[in-house]
């Protein structure tokens, strides 16, 4: 049929490996294309027919790019050129495949030529115009990779593995986003299909959740208990006579004494009395900080979920392993040995301060005396109009003022932290890029702090109107948390933007360097305060420095080990800023290593000072008995080992974490994407899960 200045195209066939691409060119400079797509048929003939009429002097080209079938388990080895740009396999299922997930994985030696892989249903989806495209449809995955590559198909996908067996697509193609891929750049490339992951949690579940994390980190905090709790010794030969009572392990605790004193603690002292500055503005910041961050993570998932480009989110896809919706749940769910022990913490330090409340309350009805008494009647005026106070609540009283002597707010705040940096990790690994990096380090700064605090300030606490030495120039928690915490998040996240993309203006670029400079010299000065307050004008720190257990009695020591220590610091905090000023490091990872390596100076001084202090309390205890030389010195030998076991465990995660990477956020997606690593756990759990378990035991 001809009618003038029209085209009629008509094809015809039942061959399913052919893809056809017919061009019609009306002149020189105007061209364009129809793709033409196998299609099911019940044709018997083995032939495609193409016929076409129109308008005479209408010229035609007509392009077929054959489509060959790929199987599961074969490995199809193919090359990418400039004249052979796109290659397209269709997948045709033989049998129901939803019950485990599908692996599309692609290899190459040729690194330094990109290139795109794409999965759709829908054949155009796949055609040389539309391969690097992404649309909001949820038709088709796509990712770009360099050595090797992996999209995993499953019931949660989208598009999904469903029970049919209708056909996929999938194309493989040279990738120029860029412009800086060489026009003649050739590409070998491997494509096979193979089934892997079952969705089969509940054994994995238990091995990690009640195997691994809960009963191992139920064992290291009973290691810690027996190892690290005063002995009797120590506390005999160096507690003051006003602390000696509240530690003093003579006194025997029966079962029910210890629980009651528990659910007192749990019902009165956690919701009411006593102090809670850490514990509270610990769990404040982490639950307000939550919201923001899913919100923001969320969405960056939630459009490259639907969009289906995987360069969004840089998983191990090479260990992907998903239930009830396409997240990665074995990087989420290692996260959970965090939660875990940050619970067991609150347990342990809960069970600490009961002790004490029922030490304290035994040691009050032993030692009542009427001089006693007499002080509480007159510091407690107002809580009794009687002359006499009841011998109960006389005793409460007594034990209850010993008790306030001490605080374990900070204890608590540590397993707090502890278990949101499992729940911030978790949420970072939703959807990991550079942005979203900041959230998984927020409460990595929070714990290196609180570590540096309890070391600093111990347990000790100072009370209004008392001369208590040992809790002299504590760190407070609103201090802590406004003049170090708050700029240090403030900092990271504008770092983490000056490394983007799109980076800082210079109008905030410039105010951000300065701000930072002088905030590095305030922390500077900080330790400092603390450390010498006689040197500071402040008249209410000139009163005397701290001398707590565990320091060198000998005020020289103290000074020599302080100056030593501080200039170890000072030297972390040079290196700090000249890997800023370098670029050496992103500013997210230059943050991290250094409140890390701050921590690690103040963990070494700290031992220094412990060892300094059992040296002369074993000169003060010569004339000690036998048995209790020898309960010390196991206690000494258990908390040797319980050391040593946890520097070998940082090592070994941290060979895991640096050696054995699977991801980085900082690079391009396919370099990133070379980095992966097939499941080494369990068919589960990657390299990077590996990590997480052993730094929560650390």
């Amino acid at each position: 049929m001809f009618v003038t200045g029209s085209l009629h195209v008509s094809v015809y066939g039942a061959d399913e490996s052919s893809l056809g691409h017919l061009d019609i060119l009306q002149s020189s400079f105007d061209q364009s294309g129809l793709p033409v797509c196998p299609y099911p048929s019940s044709n018997e003939l083995n032939e495609n027919y193409l016929t076409f009429s129109g308008t005479p002097g209408l010229n035609f080209g007509l392009e077929i790019v054959q489509v060959k079938d790929v199987k599961l388990g074969e490995t199809r080895p193919f090359t990418l050129s400039s004249r052979d740009p796109v290659r397209v396999f269709k997948f045709v299922p033989t049998e129901d495949i939803s019950d485990t997930q599908l692996d599309i994985t692609v290899t190459s030696e040729s690194a330094d030529v990109p290139a795109y892989l794409k999965v759709s249903r829908v054949c155009q989806d796949v055609e040389k115009d539309n391969i690097d495209e992404v649309n909001y449809k949820g038709e088709s995955l796509r990712l770009s990779f360099a050595k090797k590559g992996r999209i995993t198909l499953s019931r949660f996908s989208v598009p999904p593995l469903t029970s049919s067996t209708s056909s996929w697509f999938i194309g493989i193609a040279i990738k120029n986003a860029t412009g800086k891929t060489w026009s003649n750049a050739t590409k070998t490339v491997n494509l096979t299909l193979t089934r892997s992951f079952d969705y089969s949690y509940s054994r994995l579940l238990w091995i990690l959740g009640l195997g691994t994390s809960f009963t191992l980190g139920v064992l290291v905090s009973l290691w810690a208990w027996f190892s690290f709790r005063e002995c009797i010794c120590v506390s005999q030969c160096t507690a003051s006579s006003e602390t000696k009572p509240m530690i003093n392990s003579t006194i025997q605790l029966s079962w029910g004494e210890f629980l009651s004193a528990m659910v007192e603690v749990i019902s009165r002292y956690s919701c009411g009395r006593g102090p809670k500055t850490y514990s509270y503005i610990t769990f404040i910041v982490g639950s307000v900080l939550m919201v923001g961050a899913f919100q923001f993570v969320f969405a960056n998932w939630y459009v490259m979920y639907h969009e289906g480009d995987r360069d969004n989110c840089y998983y191990n896809d090479f260990c992907y392993r998903v239930r009830y919706i396409d997240i990665p749940y074995n990087l989420m769910l290692s996260n959970l040995a965090y939660v875990v022990h940050g619970l067991i913490l609150v347990v342990n330090v809960c069970c600490m301060e009961s002790e004490l409340l029922a030490r304290c309350r035994k040691l009050a009805n032993r030692e009542r005396s009427a001089l006693e008494y007499q002080a509480i009647r007159e510091q407690n005026q107002n809580l009794e109009n009687d002359d006499r106070l009841e011998e109960k609540q006389a005793s409460e009283l007594c034990a209850e003022s010993r008790k306030k002597k001490f605080t374990f707010t900070i204890g608590y705040a540590f397993g707090w932290a502890l278990t949101f940096e499992g729940l911030f990790s978790a949420l970072y690994h939703l959807c990991p890029s550079k942005l979203t990096f900041q959230f998984d380090t927020a409460f990595m700064f929070v714990i290196a702090s609180l570590i540096v605090v309890l070391l600093y300030n111990g347990i000790d606490r100072q009370e209004p109107g008392t001369t208590n030495q040992t809790a002299k120039n504590q760190v407070e928690a609103a201090n802590l948390f406004l003049y170090f915490l708050v700029p240090l998040f403030i900092f990271n996240y504008l770092g983490t933007m000056h490394h983007s993309e799109a980076g800082l203006i210079m109008s905030i670029d410039i105010p951000f360097m300065v701000f930072l400079a002088l905030w590095v010299g305030c922390m500077a000065w900080w330790p400092v305060y603390k450390l010498f307050p006689e040197s500071c004008s402040c008249p209410r720190n000139k009163e005397g420095s701290r001398n707590e257990p565990g320091r060198p009695e000998s005020e020289g020591d103290v000074a020599v080990v302080a100056v030593v220590f501080y200039c170890l610091g000072l030297v972390a905090l040079i290196v700090f800023v000249v890997l800023l000023a370098t670029n050496v490091m992103d500013f997210p990872e230059t943050f991290l290593f250094t409140c890390i390596s701050e921590t690690t100076v103040v963990i070494l001084g700290k031992g220094y000072a412990r060892l300094d202090a059992f040296r002369k309390s074993n000169k003060s205890c010569s004339n000690s008995t036998t048995k209790r030389k020898g309960v010390r010195f196991i206690r000494f030998l258990f908390r040797l080992i319980y050391v040593f076991c946890m520097v070998g465990v940082w090592i070994a995660a941290l060979v895991f974490f640096a050696g054995k990477q699977t991801t980085n956020k900082v690079k391009s997606p396919e370099q990133s994407r070379d980095l992966n690593q097939e499941c080494c756990w369990l068919g589960f759990f990657d390299s990077h899960d590996i990590w997480h378990i052993l730094s929560s035991f650390a």
